[in-house]
């Protein structure tokens, strides 16, 4: 910008000069020219900027379609993709799981059909964890019974930290010992 300013006062001094005939009109031409070719590549260099932050722009929109997130916050369990691999719109990528509220489902035997209610408490223990107990409140209960194997299905949600239990263990539910 300040090279075009000195090249806008050569010309305005060459113009003078001109009116005084002090020097040729190849002279006044040459100090116009490089005037007008400055404020050009003034102009040329901002489009080019222009254009660059278009591209910029361009791709950081690329770039925000390569991020995944879920709609909850949670652990990877399982992926099905590598890094870098291209993927189709609907394409599985991950499991995802929620560590709380850690939910469990259990499906119990009809002879205790009526026996639970929802808010109901039972201890929750894993075998893998002898020395932590759990509790655990019936959340949903279903009010079917499955013909083919005589049992029915009951969520419960743990109540409380969940210690060393992560989704996808075995625990056991203690019915008897809450009654």
């Amino acid at each position: 910008m300040a090279e075009a300013e000195v090249f806008k006062a050569d010309y305005a001094r060459a113009q003078r000069r001109w009116d005084l005939g002090l020097i040729s009109e190849e002279e006044l031409q040459h100090a116009k020219y490089k005037a007008e070719s400055e404020q050009w590549d003034i102009q040329r260099v901002t489009e080019q900027r222009n254009t660059a932050e278009q591209d910029e722009r361009s791709l950081e929109l690329e770039l925000e379609k390569t991020k995944v997130t879920a709609p909850f916050s949670g652990l990877v369990a399982r992926r099905y993709v590598r890094e870098g691999q291209n993927v189709a719109r609907g394409e599985r990528l991950f499991w995802i799981t929620a560590e709380a509220p850690l939910l469990m489902r259990f499906t119990l035997p009809e002879r205790l059909f009526g026996r639970l209610h929802h808010g109901q408490k039972f201890e929750i223990t894993s075998a893998d964890l002898p020395n932590e107990n759990h509790i655990a409140s019936v959340r949903d209960l279903s009010p079917v019974i499955d013909p083919a194997s005589g049992t029915f299905e009951v969520l419960v949600e743990l109540v409380g930290n969940h210690g060393a239990l992560r989704p996808g263990m075995t625990v056991a539910l203690h019915i008897n010992d809450a009654q």
